[in-house]
């Protein structure tokens, strides 16, 4: 059995005098019979409500709006639960990613994905904060968040991707863009840009800058889309084709005083940075040019297959002069010690015969003298 105090027993037990219209609460556990003159409107249930969850709760007596989390919550009698206002497109992304009908009336979360920004637009101050993932966040009743409309497909076309999130990079985009020679060869180029957001997290207008433009994509894609049509609008075909890639580079990234091709581009609204372009693919659109093209490469190859063939010509050239000139120096060292053994056989040979002459004439006289005795 449950005990009550004196003064809740008086309050359940006494009758109290209402006004017309006047709104209040009875609260359990208790048997309530209203009379004839009283409505009961709703009943309310205390809301247990996690520190990541909450609620939007109006006063019906100044008009406020606020947000209660991280308690167990009951409506009083002067209070309700009350729909925020959000913009129909972040109702449709919320719904998307959370897979069910998005509840006005409940805290308006989302957790921002890892290297990725999201910007809150406080609209009773008219201020805007940026948040940095990965992180959590719970719009207050005032706040909602913006949604980047950015382009895509091949060519970039815009209003294609709708995203609540950035991501700060490095990352790339991809484009196809027609591009005019000064001799009216028209060609279609497949580019690829790496980029990233240089930004500085802990300040604010640094922040707040990636948020400058809100089709970031396609401002990328139209100033990278500019350079390369300029550069290459005063070359010829022929020369295009010869080098495109360093046309290209130069174009977008530009030289030092050094004379090398700087290594990034800035754009400064917002600062992004395009570290790199890789040309996947050149694709003549008239047929005429799509002729000249493949000439010019049926020429470059059969040049080169000549160049080749010169260069592997010389080389074997070159290597049978050596082999024979080594031959030659191989005999003329054999001649020359050959010479040189037969010299000194001789030399022998002479010494041999002088030796066997002066023993034979030695004999004779000896012969000789023995017989005159």
């Amino acid at each position: 059995m449950t005990s009550y105090s004196d003064d809740v027993l008086a309050n359940c037990v006494n009758d109290q005098i209402r006004e017309p219209g006047d709104r209040w609460l009875e609260y359990g556990p208790k048997n309530y019979v209203p009379p004839v003159e009283v409505e009961v409107i709703e009943k309310i249930v205390e809301v247990a409500l996690d520190l990541n969850e909450g609620i939007y709760v109006k006063d019906n007596n100044t008009g406020s709006v606020r947000l209660v989390s991280g308690e167990t919550y009951m409506l009083k009698s002067h209070e309700e639960l009350t729909e925020i206002s959000l913009p129909d497109n972040v109702k449709k992304i919320l719904t998307k990613e959370n897979g069910c009908e998005v509840d006005l009336t409940k805290v308006i979360s989302y957790k921002i994905p890892y290297n990725c920004a999201v910007q809150i637009y406080d609209f009773r101050v008219k201020e805007s904060r940026v948040m940095f993932g990965p992180d959590y966040i719970m719009l207050n009743p005032d706040e909602s968040l913006t949604v980047n409309s950015l382009s895509g497909g091949k060519p970039k076309r815009p209003n294609v991707i709708q995203s609540i999130y950035i991501g700060l990079g490095p990352d790339f985009t991809s484009d196809v863009m027609e591009v005019e020679t000064s001799d009216h060869a028209r060609m279609s180029i497949a580019l690829s840009y790496n980029w990233h957001f240089a930004v500085d997290k802990k300040n604010k207008e640094s922040s707040e800058q990636i948020f400058a433009i809100k089709d970031f994509i396609g401002n990328l894609c139209s100033i990278m889309g500019a350079k390369i049509r300029a550069a290459v609008a005063v070359q010829t075909f022929d020369e295009f084709f010869k080098s495109f890639a360093k046309i290209i580079r130069t174009s977008v990234f530009g030289v030092n005083a050094a004379g090398k091709i700087n290594n990034e581009y800035l754009i400064e609204k917002n600062n992004m940075v395009v570290s790199n372009i890789d040309i996947t693919k050149i694709v003549p659109v008239d047929t005429k040019t799509r002729n000249s093209l493949k000439e010019t490469v049926n020429l470059a190859i059969e040049i080169t297959t000549k160049k080749q063939e010169e260069i592997a010509r010389i080389v074997s050239e070159n290597a049978k002069q050596n082999a024979k000139s080594e031959l030659d120096n191989i005999k003329i060292e054999n001649q020359l010690s050959a010479e040189s053994k037969r010299s000194a056989f001789l030399a022998i040979e002479s010494e041999s015969k002088s030796i066997m002459d002066t023993g034979k004439a030695n004999a004779e006289a000896e012969a000789n003298a023995q017989a005159s005795n």
